[in-house]
Parts: structure tokens; C-alpha cells; sequence
């Protein structure tokens, strides 16, 4: 058994997308409604409301990882890249895992309760 399964990384996909798109126009906040639609894809799909739940969390921590990755990470490769000088990469390191850490919390609990709901409705 594949600790991600197809409707995971379509979860993840999707709810990446939509986050990325609602973070640039409603900031922050977008990213969290990024990991809801990730556990609302992944619910519409799901056979059973437990299966919605563990595959929706999954979706929702890896869609906080892409956010931390674009968002956190993002400016530092940008500025690395310019400068030619990868001891700036690490200057990424603190906003990455601070994102990961919040978002991965709050888009885990947005992304299991989506995927019930949507399961459920």
C-alpha cells in the first residue's frame, strides 16, 4: 500500500492551485482555503467517511509543504540565484518551517473536515 495514493497527490494538486491562485489575491488566508479544497477533492472521491478523513489530512499537510516551499523558501532561491551565492538559501530556512508548521496545522484541520463534509453531503 503507497502512503500517497492518486487521490492524494490530486488533492494536492488542486488544492496547491487554488491556494497559490487565493494567496496571491486574499493573502494568507488563500492558503488555508487551498488545503479545504485539497480535502474537498480528495471527499468527493472517497468510499468511506474514514478513508476521506486520513487521505483529506494527508492532502492538506502536503499542500502547507508546497505553500511553505513557494511562498517561504521561494524568495531565497530567487535571491541565491541572483546573487550567485547559496549561503543566502539559508536565509529561507526560518520562513519555510514557520509555514509549514502553521499552515500545516490549519490546513491538515480545513482539509479533514472538507473532506468529511463533502463525503457526508
Amino acid at each position: 500500500m503507497r502512503f500517497f495514493s492518486r487521490t492524494v497527490i490530486a488533492g494536492v494538486v488542486v488544492g496547491s492551485a487554488v491556494g497559490i491562485i487565493a494567496g496571491v489575491l486574499l493573502g494568507p488566508d488563500g492558503w488555508a482555503l487551498g488545503g479545504a479544497v485539497a480535502g474537498g477533492t480528495i471527499g468527493r472521491r472517497s468510499t468511506d467517511i474514514a478513508e476521506s478523513v486520513i487521505e483529506s489530512s494527508k492532502a492538506g499537510v502536503l499542500t502547507a509543504v508546497v505553500f511553505a516551499g513557494v511562498f517561504g523558501f521561494g524568495s531565497s532561491v530567487r535571491a541565491a540565484i541572483e546573487a550567485g551565492s547559496p549561503e543566502l538559501l539559508a536565509q529561507g530556512l526560518g520562513p519555510f518551517f514557520s509555514i509549514a508548521f502553521i499552515y500545516g496545522f490549519g490546513c491538515f484541520i480545513a482539509a479533514a473536515a472538507t473532506g468529511a463534509i463533502v463525503h457526508v453531503v
